[in-house]
């Protein structure tokens, strides 16, 4: 399993007690996975964010 897909697994509670100790074994190898992970989690928890409505979102259109 690639690590993006554990960290999805563990941040949906879906992940056995082996895979969360994985992944907190990864996290502590080095500073570019700490970060990693909690990028990952950053976006996790924004998507999960139900109180907004659509207009609330921002988005960016090229001109093409």
């Amino acid at each position: 399993m690639d690590t993006t897909s554990l960290i999805h697994k563990v941040l949906s509670g879906k992940a056995s007690e082996t895979e969360r100790a994985d992944l907190e074994e990864w996290i502590g190898r080095s500073e570019a996975n700490k970060t990693e992970y909690n990028d990952i989690r950053l976006l996790w928890e924004s998507g999960k964010d139900t109180d907004r409505s659509p207009a609330d979102a921002h988005f960016f259109v090229a001109n093409v």
